[in-house]
């Protein structure tokens, strides 16, 4: 169940890091990408954090702390994606792969 969680956290962060490297955004862009990258790294650590206690207690905390940072990530993305005539072929699909990550998650915890 843990790789449930961590996977797609991993995925949203490779892939903004991937973005972060990229030529074209615009520094508001760069700024939200920089948000989801934090997001998803302080999720990645709780539950890294919490590792060593039962998955149903790691999974208590987590419910609890990642709900509104999950809400952001997905939100900020789907912001990004609204403005795609702005981003190149790669980015967008950097972007879509961060959401579904994060809907993956969201799912993976209700």
């Amino acid at each position: 169940m843990q790789d449930d969680i961590v996977q797609p956290l991993i995925t949203i962060i490779e892939n903004a890091n991937s973005l972060l490297g990229e030529s074209g955004l615009d520094d508001g862009q760069q700024q939200v990408v920089h948000t989801i990258l934090g997001e998803a790294t302080k999720l990645r650590d709780l539950v890294i954090a919490v590792s060593d206690i039962t998955m149903e207690k790691v999974m208590i905390v987590f419910d609890f702390e990642a709900r509104q940072q999950l809400a952001s990530i997905i939100g900020y993305t789907e912001m990004l994606l609204d403005d795609s005539d702005l981003l190149t072929q790669r980015q967008g699909r950097l972007l879509e792969t961060i959401r579904r990550a994060g809907l993956s998650l969201l799912k993976a915890i209700t």
